[in-house]
């Protein structure tokens, strides 16, 4: 149980690199490397979180409006 509360902290954190670096949209995408996100954390943010990645393998958070990731 500590293993899967450790890795939804991970995700977290993740997530929130992303978000702060700005990737919202395909323009602003980045790449999983830049921020330290591994293979299998990129996985998780693609399942657990709305993370798109693009056909060139950037990613970024998709969302509802400009306030709202």
């Amino acid at each position: 149980m500590a293993e899967a509360a450790g890795r939804i902290v991970a995700i977290e954190r993740m997530y929130k690199k992303l978000e702060r670096s700005g990737a919202t949209s395909p323009e602003t995408a980045v790449e999983p490397k830049e921020l330290g996100i591994t293979e299998w954390m990129l996985l998780d943010l693609i399942l657990f979180k709305k993370v798109i990645e693009t056909e060139d393998g950037r990613i970024f958070i998709e969302c509802k409006d400009e306030k709202v990731c």
